[in-house]
């Protein structure tokens, strides 16, 4: 005998759009996103983006070589690219 609510709701739509719109308001699990590091006193800081203090978010890239790219021509040669959200300990 199954328990209350082991069966599954059916989908309101097919499967294939169900996937876009997770991915679209959670994202892909698997993408990987490139941020942009520049030097700060004894460390580096990420490079953000954002309209004030408040509002501030990472600049992220999905392609590594376009963050390269902004990074050497926006910051030099002291800014380094990196997968954005991979611990600290595993480099």
């Amino acid at each position: 005998m199954a328990g209350k609510g082991s069966t599954p709701r059916p989908y309101s739509v097919d499967r294939n759009t169900f996937d876009s719109n997770w991915d679209k308001i959670f994202g892909k699990k698997d993408s990987i996103k490139y941020g942009i590091k520049v030097p700060f006193e004894d460390g580096y800081l990420w490079v953000t983006i954002g309209d004030s203090k408040f509002q501030l978010a990472p600049l992220l890239f999905e392609d590594k070589e376009k963050a390269e790219e902004h990074a050497l021509t926006v910051w030099g040669e002291n800014a380094i690219v990196e997968i954005y959200g991979q611990d600290e300990d595993s480099n």
